[in-house]
């Protein structure tokens, strides 16, 4: 852009209908000179400000992808760990069950014999 102004500028004072041969500087070339370098420092700066944020984007999303990584873990940890207490708890269930069962059985067994001994003594008792 800048060379195309000067280009422009450099047209304008070789034009012919200039008395003199000399080149001069256009007051209205020199404002735009001014003009296009305070835009270009703009420019500049912005793209300076855009390449910080850039950065701190990609340092932010770095350290959120980490987090993320070590909660996705610290729940992976924590969900097997509450598969390994499931498995406990009905492991215990399961025994107490079983135990119970067994008690149930021996009850039975003494009940079974505690009738037939009931039944023989009411055998004897009635056969006398």
């Amino acid at each position: 852009k800048l060379q195309f102004l000067y280009f422009i500028g450099e047209m304008l004072n070789r034009h012919p209908s200039r008395s003199s041969g000399v080149p001069r500087v256009d007051s209205r070339a020199s404002s735009s000179n001014a003009e296009l370098k305070v835009a270009e420092d703009e420019i500049a700066e912005l793209q300076a400000r855009v390449k910080k944020l850039q950065t701190t984007l990609r340092t932010t999303k770095q350290n959120l992808e980490e987090e993320l990584e070590q909660r996705d873990d610290e729940l992976g940890a924590a969900l097997t760990e509450i598969e390994e207490l499931k498995a406990s708890i009905m492991a215990d269930k399961m025994a107490a069950l079983s135990q119970q069962d067994d008690e149930f059985a021996q009850r039975m067994e003494e009940l079974t014999k505690r009738r037939r001994e009931v039944d023989a003594k009411l055998k004897t008792m009635t056969t006398q």
